[in-house]
């Protein structure tokens, strides 16, 4: 794919529909030149590592699980009123009980609110369920709003997963090209709860294979 059509495809999709004015060349030129010589969907950041495109975001499950819900609705929050998400009001209560079983732990928007306790597991796991609620809770109200966009996982290139705000088309044109394995784009499911622990397993099996072939 050469950069001409590859930066038609992303227009076309209104990739960059949300991307800050200021920063629309560097963004859309950094991400194209990323995709071509380094097989890889990275987008720039701003300074201190502020979001410029709109559309990818860092995500920390540990973070999120320990109380950062709102903290994270409010860095996405520009990208999601520009979609036309009407916010009255959004909060968050967090008592993280160190003698109880179970933190209070609740995050509201607007008229609704979802309940992010959980009992503690093992640590990955229970930051799986906890991402995975949240995400499902905000694709929820975008459904009601009829707004277009979803919230997907993705996994850049250095294994770090991102929050990415995107249409089920762009979604899509992002793993029809075929780039570093790690980047797909995929929904919060069971895949995004078991997948610490899969790769894990993997690491694992994968030092034990080369054990035995140096035996």
């Amino acid at each position: 794919m050469d950069k001409t059509s590859l930066r038609r495809d992303l227009e076309q999709l209104d990739f960059f529909r949300y991307t800050d004015p200021q920063y629309f060349e560097t963004v859309e030129n950094e991400l194209i030149d990323n995709i071509i010589n380094k097989q890889a969907f990275l987008v720039p950041w701003g300074k201190e590592r502020q979001n410029i495109d709109g559309r990818l975001f860092s995500i920390d499950s540990e973070s999120l699980t320990e109380g950062g819900a709102l903290d994270l609705f409010n860095e996405v929050r520009p990208s999601l009123e520009k979609a036309g998400l009407k916010v009255y009001k959004v909060e968050q209560v967090f008592e993280d009980n160190a003698g109880s079983k179970r933190p209070i732990y609740t995050f509201i928007l607007n008229n609704r609110s979802s309940n992010l306790s959980r009992v503690p597991l093992i640590p990955f796991l229970l930051w799986g369920l906890v991402t995975v609620k949240y995400l499902k809770f905000l694709n929820r109200e975008l459904r009601r709003s009829k707004i277009k966009e979803r919230f997907y996982l993705m996994n850049d290139s250095s294994s770090d997963t991102e929050l990415a705000f995107l249409t089920p088309a762009q979604a899509k044109f992002i793993n029809s090209l075929n780039l570093n394995p790690n980047d797909k784009v995929y929904k919060p499911g069971l895949l995004m709860i078991f997948r610490p622990a899969l790769q894990i397993i993997r690491v694992i099996f994968i030092a034990m294979f080369r054990k035995k072939v140096k035996e």
